[in-house]
C-alpha cells in the first residue's frame, strides 16, 4: 500500500489502462494509503474534467457513458493496473493499445475479424467459433500470442475485459444452478419474496455472491421493535412483494404473540396469589405475572438490600426466583412479603450485606476513628463489615429496617450540620472578601496617591514631534538630522546595536556622541549628544532634543515602561517620537492628558513592497534574502540546512551577543553570505541590504501560546526587503503556498492601534504595600494602580521575571540591601538560564565580597549544545557588567575589565563558530540522528516506536544489527 494519495493525473492514468473503463471506488484504497479522504481525491480528479465519479463508480468518459458503466457494473468486476513505487504506470492506455493492435492486423482480415466478434460482449465460448481451418488457426495464433485469453471455456479480449471479471464470470457459471433454483423458489411465494434469513439454508454458503449475480433484490421492512430483510424477484411487482411481506409479518406477529402469551401462562403458577404493593391485576397472563411478581431490582428495594446480598440470599436458597420469557429473573411477590413480614427471614437474608464504616459510626454516634477501632478489635473488616457481624453492638439496633430508618434519620442530621457548617463557612468567605476588598481599594488608592504625576518645570515648553512611517521610510534620518541640528539630547534604542550604529554614524560625521548601554560606557570628548539603550536615560539631562525610537514598544509588555518613563519624564524642548502608523493615536492621547503640542510628520516608504506571486522553494531562495523563524533552534537548523545545499548563511537571533550580530549582518550586507536566517529581532531597526524577506512559519510562540503574527509584526519583518539605495523594491514571500495565502491577507490587513502604554512599580508604591518583595510585586500587579484618568493609556508591565528573581531573596536579604537597591537587583537583564549565576553574584553582594566570574564556556564550540552554553556564559557576563554600572553593586564587580576581554574572546568564538560552519542540525536526543525541520518532538521516529515496544535507542539498535 503507497503511503500517499494518488494525484487526479495519475488517478486519470490509471483508469486509461482499466479494460472495462470504469472501476469501483474501493480499488484506490487497496493500493493507496486514502482512507476517509479517498472520496476527495477522486472528487478532485472529477472536479478538474479528467474522470467522472458517478456514486461509487470511477468512469473513463473517453470510452463510456455512465449509463454503459452502470449496464456492465452488473457482471464486470474491473481491477486497478499496477503502480510503480515512483507513482508511475508502465501499461499503456487502452485506447492505445487497441490502436496498435488494429494497426498491427491491417494485413490480416481473419484476425481483424475475430477481434471485431469480441468487440461487443469482450468474451465467447471457444465451442462458439467456426470450425473454418483458417479461423481456427488465426485463434489459436492470437492465444498464443497474448492477444486473446482462455479462460476455462471462455476465449475473451484482455483489451476489453480483466482477469477479475472473467473470474467473476466463470464463478457465476459455477453457482448458475443454485441461482436458478433460488428463483424457481422465489417463483412460487407470494408475491416472489422470501426473507433473508432463509436463503442460506436453500442455497447454501454462497447465497451472497448468488444474490449479487442479478435478478434479486432486497427489502428492508421495518415493524414496531423489529427489523427483517427481504429478498425478491425484480421480474415482480415491489407492490405486491411489499404486501406479501407484511402480510407474512403480521401472521409472524400473531403467532409470535400466542406463543409468548402461552409462556406466560406457564410461569403465572410459580407466583402465587399475592400482589405486588402498589399493583393492579391485569387482563393477561403477562400482566398477571408482573403484577404477582419483583424484578431483581424492584426486590432488593422492597427488602431493601443490594445486588450482592440478593446473590448471597439466592446461594443460600433463602430467594428462589425465576425467569420470565423475556428471559428476566424476577421473584414472587408471595415470597417477597413473606420475608418482608417474617422478622426472623428478613434478618437471616439482609445478614450478608455490606455496610460501610461511616454507616456504623453514623448510627452509633460514634467517630470515625472509634467505629474503625471496634471493628479492628472484634477482628472484623474495616472495609467490608456485614449486617449480621455487628448487630446488636456498639448500641446498634438488632434489626435490619431499624438500623435502615436510624440510618437515615441520622444522615439527614449530619446533612444539616454540613450545610449548617458551609453556610457558615461561605457567610465567613463572604466577610472576608468584603474585608479583602475594603482592604484593597483602601491600597490601592494610598498607591495611587504616590503615582508619578510626571510633571515637571519645563512641561509648557515641550513639543512632541512624531515620525510616523513604515519601515525605510526615512523617519530615522529625519530625526537624527534634527537631533544634530539641536546640538545636545539624546537617541534612545531598544538595542545596544542600534544605539551603537548611531553612535558611530555621528562620530563619523564629527558629531561628538557618546555610547551608554546597561554593560558599558564609551565617552566622546566634548559630546552633547548620547546614544543610548533605552533603559539607561536620563531624564534630568535631557538636554535640547530626545529621539525615542520603535515606538510600537510602549506596549510591550516587559520593558514598554522604560519607553513611558522616557516620553513623560523627559524635559527636552522637543521629543521625537519614531514608529509605525499604529502609534499615532496612543501617542496623540498621551500628549493631550498631559497638554504637550503634538505635531506630526508622516512619512512613506521610500521603495515599493509586495507580496510574491508564488511560494519559494528552500534550496531556490534567491541571494539577498532575509529567511524568518522565530525560534533559536529553528533558526540554526535553517541555517545547517541551507548549509548543506551549499548556501553561504548568516544569522540573526536574540540570544547572539550584539557584537556577533553585527558582524553576522555585515557580512550579509557585504555579500560574504547569501542567506540571512533570522528570527523577528531583524525587525528590530537593523538595516540589511536586503531584496526578499521569506517568511518559514507565519506563527510564533509568544512565551503563552502559539498565535499567528499580527499584521503590523508582518510589515515590520517584511519591511527589511528592499532597503532604499540598495534594493530598486522589496518582495515578501513565504516557503508554504498556505503560508503565503496567510501572509498576503495579513500584509493588506489594517493593523489595530496600539491601545495603551506600560508603566511599572516604584519604590514608593511598594513602600506601601505589605509582605516580601514578590509578594509585593504580585500585589502591585493585581491592584492595577492606575488613576482613573489614565487607565484608558496605560497598564502594568509583565513581572514575572522580577518575580522570579524576588522568590530567590530572603526578606532579611531585601531589608539588608534596602527596597530600593532589591528592586534595583532584580531589574538585571537575566534568563532562565542565568537566574542561578544572578543569585550567586546577589549572594556576593550581600557577603560584601567580589561576585564570581561568569561560568567559562567549552574552549572550543563543535555543536549546538557548545554554542548554547557560550551564549549563556555571554548572558552571565552582561549581568557582570550590568551590576558593574549600578553605584551601588560595583564595588564587588572588581574585575571588570578581565570580564569584558572574557566577553570578547567568547563573542569572536561564537562568530567563529557559525563561520565555520558548526553542525547546528535539529538532532534526537536519544540516536543523535537529524530530525526533520517541522518535527515537533524532541526525538526521532524510530526512537519513539523503539521506545514503545521495550526502550533503547535507534542508534543502539543499528549497532546491534
Amino acid at each position: 500500500m503507497f503511503k500517499n494519495p494518488p494525484t487526479p493525473e495519475l488517478i486519470e492514468r490509471m483508469l486509461a489502462s482499466v479494460p472495462e473503463g470504469f472501476v469501483h471506488e474501493s480499488m484506490f484504497n487497496l493500493q493507496f494509503k486514502m482512507r476517509n479522504k479517498g472520496r476527495k481525491h477522486l472528487q478532485l480528479a472529477a472536479n478538474q474534467g479528467r474522470i467522472t465519479f458517478e456514486g461509487k463508480w470511477v468512469i473513463d468518459l473517453h470510452r463510456l457513458t455512465t449509463a454503459q458503466a452502470q449496464a456492465l457494473a452488473v457482471w464486470c468486476k474491473p481491477s486497478l493496473p499496477i503502480v510503480e513505487t515512483n507513482y508511475t504506470v508502465n501499461q499503456r492506455p487502452i485506447l492505445e493499445q487497441r490502436a496498435a493492435r488494429l494497426a498491427g492486423f491491417a494485413e490480416n482480415p481473419v484476425a481483424l475479424r475475430l477481434i471485431e466478434r469480441l468487440s461487443a460482449t469482450g468474451y465467447a465460448e471457444q465451442e462458439s467459433f467456426a470450425q473454418d481451418v483458417a479461423e481456427q488457426i488465426t485463434l489459436t495464433h492470437l492465444i498464443d500470442t497474448k492477444v486473446f485469453a482462455v479462460k476455462e471455456r471462455y476465449v475473451y479480449d484482455p483489451l476489453s475485459l480483466s482477469a477479475t471479471t472473467m473470474e467473476a464470470l466463470c464463478r457465476r457459471d459455477v453457482l448458475r444452478p443454485s441461482y436458478d433454483v433460488l428463483v424457481s423458489m422465489l417463483e412460487a411465494r407470494p408475491g416472489k419474496t422470501e426473507p433473508l434469513s432463509e436463503i442460506p439454508g436453500l442455497v447454501g454458503e454462497y447465497w451472497a455472491e448468488i444474490l449479487d449475480m442479478g435478478g434479486i433484490d432486497r427489502l428492508t421492512m421495518d415493524t414496531p421493535g423489529k427489523t427483517q430483510v427481504w429478498v425478491w424477484l425484480t421480474s415482480g411487482s415491489k407492490d405486491e412483494a411489499i404486501i406479501a411481506i407484511r402480510k407474512e409479518m403480521l401472521r409472524q406477529r400473531r403467532e409470535e404473540r400466542q406463543r409468548r402469551e402461552v409462556e406466560w401462562g406457564e410461569k403465572l403458577a410459580l407466583c402465587g396469589e399475592v400482589l405486588r404493593v402498589g399493583a393492579t391485576d391485569g387482563n393477561t397472563h403477562r400482566a398477571r405475572v408482573l403484577a404477582r411478581s419483583y424484578s431483581a431490582v424492584m426486590a432488593a428495594k422492597r427488602l431493601q438490600i443490594n445486588e450482592y446480598t440478593m446473590k448471597q440470599a439466592v446461594r443460600a436458597h433463602l430467594l428462589i426466583p425465576f425467569i420470565d420469557p423475556d428471559h428476566q429473573r424476577r421473584y414472587a411477590a408471595e415470597q417477597i412479603e413473606r420475608i418482608v413480614a417474617t422478622p426472623e427471614l428478613s434478618e437471616a437474608i439482609t445478614a450478608p450485606e455490606i455496610l460501610s464504616v461511616r454507616a456504623v459510626a453514623l448510627v452509633s454516634r460514634a467517630p470515625y476513628s472509634t467505629a474503625r477501632s471496634r471493628l479492628e478489635r472484634a477482628q472484623l473488616s474495616t472495609t467490608t463489615p456485614q449486617w449480621g457481624q455487628v448487630r446488636g453492638k456498639w448500641g446498634l439496633p438488632d434489626t435490619w429496617r431499624a438500623f435502615r430508618a436510624l440510618l437515615k434519620e441520622r444522615k439527614r442530621e449530619w446533612s444539616e450540620e454540613r450545610e449548617q457548617y458551609y453556610a457558615q463557612l461561605h457567610q465567613q468567605m463572604l466577610e472576608n472578601e468584603a474585608a479583602e476588598r475594603s482592604r484593597r481599594k483602601e491600597l490601592r488608592e494610598r498607591v495611587i496617591a504616590v503615582f508619578p504625576s510626571w510633571e515637571h518645570e519645563r512641561r509648557a515648553d515641550q513639543r512632541l514631534v512624531l515620525h510616523i512611517g513604515p519601515t525605510n521610510s526615512g523617519k530615522t534620518h529625519s530625526a537624527l538630522q534634527r537631533l544634530a541640528e539641536a546640538g545636545s539630547g539624546w537617541y534612545l534604542a531598544p538595542l545596544r546595536l542600534l544605539a551603537f550604529e548611531v553612535f558611530e554614524r555621528f562620530n563619523e560625521q564629527g558629531i561628538p556622541c557618546d555610547l551608554l548601554t546597561g554593560e558599558e560606557y564609551i565617552a566622546t570628548p566634548g559630546a552633547q549628544i548620547t546614544a543610548s539603550t533605552i533603559e539607561m536615560f536620563n531624564p534630568t539631562n535631557s538636554g535640547a532634543c530626545v529621539l525615542i525610537d520603535e515606538a510600537h514598544m510602549f506596549a510591550d509588555s516587559d520593558r514598554g515602561w522604560a519607553w513611558t518613563r522616557a516620553l513623560m519624564e523627559a524635559q527636552a524642548p522637543e521629543i521625537h517620537i519614531l514608529g509605525a502608523p499604529i502609534i499615532r493615536q496612543l501617542m496623540e492621547r498621551l500628549a493631550q492628558t498631559f497638554a504637550i503640542p503634538v505635531e506630526v510628520i508622516e512619512h512613506t516608504r521610500l521603495s515599493p513592497l509586495e507580496v510574491a506571486d508564488q511560494s519559494w522553494k528552500l534550496k531556490q531562495l534567491p541571494p539577498r534574502t532575509i529567511l524568518v523563524a522565530f525560534s533559536r533552534k529553528m533558526v540554526l537548523a535553517l541555517k545547517a540546512q541551507l548549509e548543506e545545499m551549499g548556501r553561504r548563511v548568516s544569522v540573526v537571533y536574540g540570544s547572539l551577543p550584539p557584537e556577533v550580530r553585527r558582524r553576522q549582518a555585515d557580512r550579509f550586507a557585504s555579500g560574504e553570505t547569501e542567506i540571512c536566517v533570522a528570527t523577528d529581532a531583524v525587525g528590530m531597526g537593523l538595516n540589511l541590504p536586503a531584496d526578499q524577506v521569506c517568511f518559514y512559519e507565519v506563527d510564533k510562540f509568544d512565551g503563552q501560546a502559539v498565535r499567528d503574527l499580527t499584521p503590523n509584526e508582518v510589515r515590520q519583518i517584511g519591511g527589511r526587503a528592499g532597503r532604499y539605495g540598495y534594493s530598486q523594491a522589496g518582495l515578501v514571500g513565504a516557503l508554504k503556498p498556505e503560508d503565503l495565502s496567510r501572509l498576503r491577507k495579513l500584509f493588506h490587513a489594517p493593523s489595530p492601534p496600539l491601545r495603551f502604554a506600560r508603566v511599572a512599580p516604584t519604590v514608593e508604591a511598594l513602600e506601601l504595600i505589605p509582605g516580601t518583595l514578590a509578594e509585593r510585586l504580585q500585589e502591585w500587579a493585581q491592584l492595577q494602580s492606575i488613576p482613573e484618568a489614565l487607565r484608558g493609556l496605560l497598564n502594568t508591565v509583565d513581572l514575572s521575571e522580577r518575580i522570579e528573581l524576588a522568590q530567590m531573596l530572603r526578606d532579611s536579604e531585601v531589608d539588608q540591601l534596602g527596597l530600593a537597591s532589591a528592586l534595583r537587583l532584580i531589574n538585571a537583564p537575566t534568563r532562565r538560564e542565568t537566574r542561578r549565576y544572578w543569585r550567586q553574584c546577589a549572594t556576593a553582594i550581600l557577603s560584601e565580597q567580589k561576585m564570581p566570574l561568569p561560568p567559562t564556556p567549552p574552549p572550543v564550540i563543535r555543536s549546538d549544545v557548545d554554542l548554547s552554553l557560550t551564549e549563556n556564559s555571554l548572558l552571565s557576563a552582561d549581568i557582570y557588567l550590568w551590576l558593574r554600572r549600578r553605584a551601588e553593586f560595583g564595588r564587588y564587580a572588581l574585575d571588570e575589565e578581565g570580564v569584558r576581554e572574557m566577553r570578547r574572546v567568547w563573542s569572536m568564538r561564537v562568530d567563529d563558530a557559525l563561520v565555520r560552519k558548526v553542525d547546528t542540525s535539529r538532532r534526537c536526543r536519544n540516536c543523535g540522528r537529524k530530525l526533520p525541520l517541522d518535527s515537533r518532538h524532541s526525538i526521532c521516529d524510530a526512537c519513539f516506536e523503539l521506545q514503545r515496544w521495550g526502550g533503547g535507542s535507534a542508534r543502539s539498535y543499528d549497532e546491534e544489527e
